[in-house]
C-alpha cells in the first residue's frame, strides 16, 4: 500500500487573502483552506473533534472559536495557528510590566502573550482578560457551551481579579483572586466569568500553542 503524502505545515503570519486580494476573516480563511484541501465540513469535524454545526457557524462568522478550538482546526487543516491570527513573537526571556504583546484575535477575550524566547520552549503563558459574562467556549442562547475544550497537555490558571467558574463533567469549581487550578487538558471543560467585574487571570498551558 502506498504511503500517504504528508502535507507541509504552513505558517503564514500575515492576514489571509482571498483570490481578489481582500483580507479574509478567520471563518472565511478556514473555509478557504478547507476547500483547498477538498475537505467537507464532516471531515474537518472528524479531524478536529469539533461538531459540524459549530464549524459551520465559525465559517459563516456566527460563532467564535477559542484559541484551543482554533488550534484543533489549524492542526486538522495542516497549518499553524499563525495562519489565521497575528501572534506577537517574544524577543527575550523577560516580559516587562509596560510591554504589551496582544494576540490579535476577534474573540471577546483579550490575550496578552507572556511567553519568553529560548530554544525548545515547552509551554505557553498568557494573561487573559474576559468581560462580565464571557464564556470559553461561547454559549448558545440557551446557555450551553457550543463545544467542549480538550487538547493534549496540562493547564495552570491563577485568578488575579474577578470570579472564574470552571466546569468539568463531574464537578464545578468557583475561583476567586488568589485561587488557582492545575488540570489535565484531556478532560473536557468549559469556563466563564460569573462575577460583576472583569476577570483577569494568568493562563499557562503545556505544550506550546505557537510555533515561534
Amino acid at each position: 500500500m502506498a504511503s500517504r503524502r504528508r502535507l507541509p505545515i504552513l505558517t503564514i503570519p500575515s492576514a489571509q487573502k482571498g483570490v481578489s486580494g481582500e483580507v479574509l476573516s478567520i471563518g472565511a480563511a478556514i473555509r478557504s483552506r478547507r476547500q483547498e484541501l477538498s475537505f467537507t465540513l464532516k471531515q474537518l469535524a472528524d479531524k478536529s473533534s469539533l461538531s459540524v454545526p459549530f464549524l459551520s457557524q465559525v465559517e459563516r462568522g456566527i460563532g467564535s472559536p477559542s484559541l484551543f478550538s482554533l488550534e484543533a482546526i489549524a492542526k486538522a487543516l495542516n497549518v499553524s495557528l499563525e495562519y489565521f491570527i497575528s501572534v506577537p513573537a517574544p524577543d527575550s526571556i523577560i516580559h516587562r510590566a509596560g510591554e504589551k504583546r496582544p494576540v490579535k484575535f476577534y474573540q471577546h477575550i483579550y490575550y496578552d502573550r507572556l511567553s519568553g524566547k529560548f530554544p525548545n520552549r515547552q509551554m505557553e503563558a498568557l494573561l487573559s482578560i474576559a468581560p462580565v459574562g464571557a464564556a470559553l467556549p461561547e454559549r448558545t442562547p440557551e446557555g450551553k457551551p457550543t463545544h467542549s475544550l480538550t487538547r493534549e497537555g496540562e493547564a495552570f490558571t491563577y485568578v488575579l481579579k474577578g470570579t472564574l467558574e470552571i466546569n468539568f463533567p463531574t464537578k464545578t469549581y468557583v475561583l476567586h483572586p488568589g485561587d488557582s487550578a492545575h488540570f489535565d487538558l484531556r478532560t473536557a471543560y468549559n469556563m466563564r466569568n460569573i462575577g460583576d467585574d472583569e476577570l483577569e487571570m494568568l493562563w499557562v498551558a503545556l505544550p506550546t500553542l505557537f510555533n515561534d
